[in-house]
């Protein structure tokens, strides 16, 4: 497990009073970082992080732009994480089978941002808290 994964667990655990499951191996070789839920109040939650300093969230992924992997996107945009790390449908089918509803919240752990209206587009358009 990444240490950025951990102390957001100590987090959900310590601060929000939730119980964490944490690397959830899901097929098509995905991982859910952390699936949480609070016992009294049934909030369920579910967690990504993309914590580095060079690191910094976009409203859309840029792209390699030559060599031998021209075209394919750097994941580093709302978008490309929305479609991967919490909308992919091999995520989705093993926070069913866990949580058994569709009704939990979507964060997102990041560094930095290119701007401030990235964390209101990725509530917006994507339903992710960031």
């Amino acid at each position: 497990m990444e240490p950025e994964v951990h102390i957001i667990e100590k987090y959900f655990q310590e601060v929000l009073h939730c119980l964490t499951m944490s690397n959830i191996k899901c097929e098509g070789n995905k991982e859910i970082d952390l699936l949480a839920i609070n016992p009294k109040t049934f909030e369920r939650y579910h967690v990504e992080a993309r914590v580095t300093t060079s690191f910094k969230l976009r409203s859309e992924a840029t792209h390699v732009k030559s060599g031998t992997w021209k075209g394919r996107s750097h994941r580093n945009g709302i978008d490309s994480l929305a479609k991967e790390k919490f909308n992919h449908p091999y995520v989705q089918q093993k926070i069913n089978e866990i949580f058994n509803t569709t009704n939990y919240s979507k964060v997102l752990i990041v560094w930095d941002v290119q701007n401030e209206s990235v964390i209101e587009e990725s509530k917006r358009k994507y339903g992710i808290n960031v």
